[in-house]
């Protein structure tokens, strides 16, 4: 067996190392900061959750029947968002779900989610 062929770059310098590194500034870690957002984020991930919960009991979409929680997290720019929403492996969406949002830096954002 023989080693695979290179094949040379036709533009650049055929490098892919970048030629600009931008340099980010390193900020002070702020650990009593960071704890309190994780505490909140945490906190109403568990809330949107339950809320799903709820509303698929009240549609008597239980786990016995089959159905469970799906749950996405995205990463659009600017933040992230989780969604909750009931899946089933054969019956159809029931079209509704909850969703939480931060921004980049880490706060609750209301009503982009």
């Amino acid at each position: 067996m023989t080693a695979p062929r290179r094949v040379p770059l036709e533009s650049g310098s055929g490098s892919f190392a970048p030629t600009h590194v931008p340099k980010i500034p390193l900020t002070q870690p702020r650990p009593q900061a960071d704890a309190h957002l994780a505490a909140l984020v945490s906190e109403r991930l568990a809330s949107a959750k339950a809320e799903l919960l709820e509303r698929m009991r009240a549609a008597g979409l239980t786990a016995t029947a089959g159905w469970r929680v799906s749950e996405e997290v995205r990463h659009p720019v600017g933040g992230t968002v989780w969604t909750f929403r009931p899946i089933h492996s054969r019956e159809p969406w029931p079209g509704f779900e909850t969703s939480v949002a931060i921004d980049e830096e880490g706060k609750l954002v209301e009503g982009r989610a």
